[in-house]
């Protein structure tokens, strides 16, 4: 029956990737293998090395046996709120909904689909489609298909802070670095011993055809790093060559080079995240002007009540886009548990020439128990 469910949920996934945001954590995973959230996660949905490794090899550390107690489909939401949003003051927003499928067909496939039901009170758009093919090089290589992110670092798609990485979307003249977001495309991600190599081409837009038949933001990119299953240190280099079109006619090329390094908190010392990046554009604003921007950012994090699985962040970055525009901004953000599959974030957001930011989140997650279905307590 089971072996069934997962059958018919990829055959639903399928159609939803030929008809957002990143992914979360994956509540199935810890019923179905009956670990902690800490086992993968820092604080949620904040990566650890075992659990950057999952992700990167499309959850194929975890035996698809495992991966098969459980149901592969979960639900979210999130209540938010933000001080500085354009609703009226003080008003939470409820409407952010989503569900996911995840899990795998066999030995060789495994795929994942998030789909908004609701998304900032507006009707929801899919997120996240991909499928991967894991049996490549002695099961070294995994090709993935669909709407997902593209090669950067796992803290772009997976962290815990509220504020998104601005080293991460800048804008230079029209364009928007875009280094966390989600193209329609295909990348392959090789692990050699010790190592992590991908690279990956997509498109922007929605829907796929979309995303190809119009002139559309189109970028390949790649990632290099010393990345072990088991180390706490990851160390590596990424970037991307791509083309935009301009709004009064013309393309830009852009180019960009970063590098990075992580360490998760060991033994009673906090961790580190650094990310240094340059970028190149050609003709940022159709007047052949080109370009040259730069950013960093940099973070400490610290777990202060390991039982409750707290986090205590704080981030500071800056912006330059070689058009005479600076951004220095960051944040500082406390994360908890509430209850199992509840967890809380409140942040303090600051950034020049505004005043602070307060914000705050809910967020709920629930996998569908085998109960449910089979009609057991």
């Amino acid at each position: 029956m089971r072996r069934l469910l997962h059958v018919l949920t990829a055959g639903v996934g399928v159609g939803v990737f030929l008809s957002g945001r990143p992914a979360l954590a994956m509540p199935n995973f810890a019923q179905a293998t009956g670990l902690q959230c800490s086992a993968c996660h820092l604080s949620v949905p904040g990566l650890n090395a075992n659990g950057r490794y999952v992700q990167r090899t499309a959850f194929t550390a975890i035996p698809m046996k495992t991966l098969e107690r459980a149901l592969p489909i979960w639900f979210s939401e999130q209540a938010t709120y933000d001080s500085q949003a354009g609703y009226e003051p003080h008003r939470v927003q409820f409407g952010n909904a989503n569900f996911h499928l995840d899990g795998g067909v066999g030995s060789d496939v495994t795929f994942h689909i998030q789909q908004w039901i609701v998304e900032g009170d507006q009707t929801g758009t899919l997120d996240t489609a991909w499928v991967s093919y894991n049996n490549l090089i002695n099961r070294e290589a995994h090709l993935f298909a669909g709407y997902a992110p593209m090669p950067s670092p796992s803290v772009y798609q997976f962290w815990m802070d509220i504020n998104p990485f601005s080293v991460a979307e800048y804008t230079v003249g029209e364009h928007t670095e875009g280094l966390d977001a989600n193209r329609w495309g295909a990348k392959l991600n090789f692990e050699p011993k010790n190592f992590t190599i991908e690279l990956g081409y997509g498109s922007a837009g929605y829907p796929a055809d979309f995303a190809y038949s119009q002139p559309n933001d189109k970028a390949f990119q790649w990632r290099v790093a010393y990345a072990r299953p088991k180390s706490p240190i990851e160390i590596g280099t990424f970037g991307s060559d791509g083309t935009t079109p301009l709004a009064e006619g013309g393309v830009d090329r852009y180019y960009t080079a970063a590098a990075y390094a992580e360490l998760d908190p060991q033994h009673h010392l906090p961790g580190a995240l650094l990310i240094y990046n340059m970028g190149y554009d050609g003709n940022p604003i159709a007047t052949g002007q080109t370009a040259v921007s730069h950013a960093y950012a940099a973070e400490i994090y610290y777990p202060i009540f390991r039982h409750w699985e707290t986090m205590i962040s704080a981030r500071t970055e800056q912006t330059v886009d070689g058009l005479g525009n600076t951004l220095h901004d960051g944040n500082i953000d406390f994360n908890f548990t509430l209850a199992k599959y509840l967890r809380g974030t409140v942040e303090e957001g600051f950034a020049n020439n505004t005043t602070p930011a307060w914000r705050w989140q809910i967020w709920w997650t629930m996998p569908i128990m085998r109960c449910c279905l089979t009609g057991n307590s």
